[in-house]
């Protein structure tokens, strides 16, 4: 629910199991302000914890307490870029999450797919679920065609010759329950106007294969957690209190 502050979210688990928040979950609900969670949170059973977030919805009010979807129809993931703002909590700063969500937004709206605009013209919602809802729907059918594979644990995806995200999860039945919504936010990079030649392809498949290999060398992080800038890109842990992977993601900024 709304904790009353722009910067944080409260959670109340009152399950038996705990509960998977991943970096860039976008929450939200009619009458107060949509956020997306900074990094990823493992929350323990019958625990209430405030998760820090950042605003996609700007201009809008704030009510304490009114509570926010996160239920698995209504929530979704940022964008690639958005996202990757709220993996690295130093690097999410509220005025320039803003202004990724309105040059995402212009982006859509100049994109097209099969002839026919990503948005209405008229689109001017400042709530980043809001466009990445109608975005999503243009390009249902391509996301369609991407079904998971059994024992398959993570994603990456190539847009017009450069590695957008790498993300991977504890088993598979975990990816599974996340895949529609990490594929529900490449609306843009879907309707890339170039695509990325075979030849290239094959050359980032080595790069991020050796990309791989590093990440799993540096994954021996204090406190199982932490959160990497290199090269344009965050890195993003979660681990659990074993030290196993819960979460990865590597996001393009």
């Amino acid at each position: 629910m709304d904790s009353g502050r722009i910067d944080a979210v409260l959670v109340i688990n009152r399950a038996t199991q705990p509960v998977l928040f991943i970096a860039g979950m976008d929450v939200h609900a009619k009458g107060t302000q949509s956020r997306i969670i900074i990094g990823s949170h493992l929350v323990p059973p019958q625990t209430k914890v405030e998760l820090p977030c950042r605003c996609t919805h700007d201009v809008h009010p704030i009510r304490k307490y009114q509570c926010l979807m996160t239920d698995v129809e209504h929530y979704s993931v940022a964008s690639p870029g958005v996202r990757g703002l709220s993996i690295a909590q130093s690097e999410a700063g509220q005025d320039r999450v803003w202004s990724k969500v309105r040059k995402h937004r212009d982006k859509l709206k100049a994109s097209r797919i099969a002839g026919k605009p990503l948005l209405d013209i008229d689109e001017s919602s400042s709530r980043l679920s809001d466009v990445q809802e109608q975005a999503a729907k243009a390009i249902q059918g391509e996301l369609d065609k991407v079904v998971p594979q059994e024992q398959q644990v993570g994603l990456a995806v190539i847009s017009e010759g450069q590695v957008q995200t790498i993300e991977i999860f504890d088993s598979p039945d975990t990816y599974q329950h996340f895949h529609s919504h990490l594929m529900g936010r490449f609306a843009y990079e879907i309707a890339a106007p170039k695509a990325t030649p075979k030849k290239k392809v094959t050359s980032l498949r080595s790069n991020m294969m050796k990309e791989l290999r590093r990440l799993s060398q540096r994954l021996d992080i204090e406190d199982g957690k932490g959160t990497t800038q290199s090269k344009g890109k965050i890195l993003g842990t979660l681990q659990n209190k074993d030290k196993k992977l819960v979460h990865l993601c590597l996001e393009k900024l």
